[in-house]
């Protein structure tokens, strides 16, 4: 993309915009003196908003590049990394409770509100809209053994009676978790193995060299000749990064996204005092419905 191409797609009213949220946040965080951290939480929050969208738009790009198999790996692996970001950086400053919040937002936002977005906006557009039957039992497989998981060390602490044993119940319930996490773990890896296995062969990727040529040759865009032609107008289309400026937007962007979650985690003490708001509240909405704001232009775009 050219400098030129690049200052015309800023000067259009887009969520770009949210990027001067950025250095007010450093400003804020940075400056000498007492700072006002309820201001610091909201800046910061509307600066993970454009980052998560930056976050998105390169594992898109760097993910077209690569083909439509390892590219809806990437989308499933990066797509949650804001939330996995603020998770690991809360997580180390002690605010457990507050990871487990942001986690179950971005359950609850991905597994409805943005489905059920993907659906309403898939249905207006084209009508009737088909997905594979293997794909689905396999994704309704995994969000099983994932609930099952998630749920075990709840269900043990409650079933268990520890007034007999010689160990603590916490210790006993994280000896648990850590090893349903090794085994959710294992078991991610080994869909991988099997997704990549069994359509390697299949009849559509033979057709199709990428996701362009397997929307092609799929029934629900008969008359597109790509992607574009489809989901966004004509002037709406910008031009491919490369794959360079595609992994450096990815891993600047993981870079600010760490600092502003920083920022976030320090200040919920003083958001939960001043406002009266919780840190499941903070982490389950607040946190949570991030990554779906930085989907709204895309949305908008329908």
């Amino acid at each position: 993309m050219q400098l030129q191409e690049v200052k015309q797609v800023l000067s259009q009213p887009s969520i770009n915009w949210l990027a001067i949220f950025l250095p007010i946040s450093l400003v804020i965080a940075y400056l000498p003196g007492p700072r006002n951290e309820i201001f610091l939480f909201f800046t910061s929050c509307l600066g993970m908003v454009v980052v998560a969208y930056w976050l998105g738009n390169a594992t898109e790009q760097l993910a077209d590049k690569v083909g439509s198999t390892w590219g809806g790996m990437m989308n499933a692996a990066f797509s949650n990394l804001p939330e996995l970001i603020f998770g690991l950086i809360a997580v180390a400053k002690g605010l457990g409770p507050l990871a487990k919040a942001a986690w179950t937002g971005a359950i609850i936002s991905n597994m409805l509100v943005a489905v059920g977005a993907a659906i309403m906006v898939g249905g207006y557009r084209f009508g009737t809209v088909t997905f594979p039957l293997d794909r689905a039992k396999d994704a309704a497989a995994g969000l099983m053994i994932a609930a099952v998981a998630i749920l075990m060390p709840s269900v043990y602490a409650h079933a268990v009676d520890f007034s007999s044993e010689s160990v603590s119940a916490a210790d006993v319930i994280k000896n648990v978790s850590v090893w349903l996490s090794v085994f959710l773990l294992m078991a991610y890896g080994g869909s991988i193995i099997y997704t990549l296995a069994r359509f390697r062969y299949s009849e559509p990727a033979l057709q199709a060299k990428n996701l362009v040529g397997a929307f092609v040759h799929s029934e629900s865009a008969p008359q597109a000749k790509n992607l574009a032609d489809v989901f966004v107008p004509e002037e709406n289309v910008e031009m491919s990064w490369g794959v360079p400026l595609s992994i450096g937007v990815l891993a600047a962007s993981s870079v600010l996204m760490a600092f502003l979650s920083n920022f976030v985690a320090d200040c919920v003490d003083s958001v939960t005092a001043g406002l009266g708001w919780t840190e499941m509240f903070v982490g389950a909405i607040v946190i949570g419905i991030i990554p779906l704001l930085s989907l709204s232009e895309n949305i908008c775009l329908f």
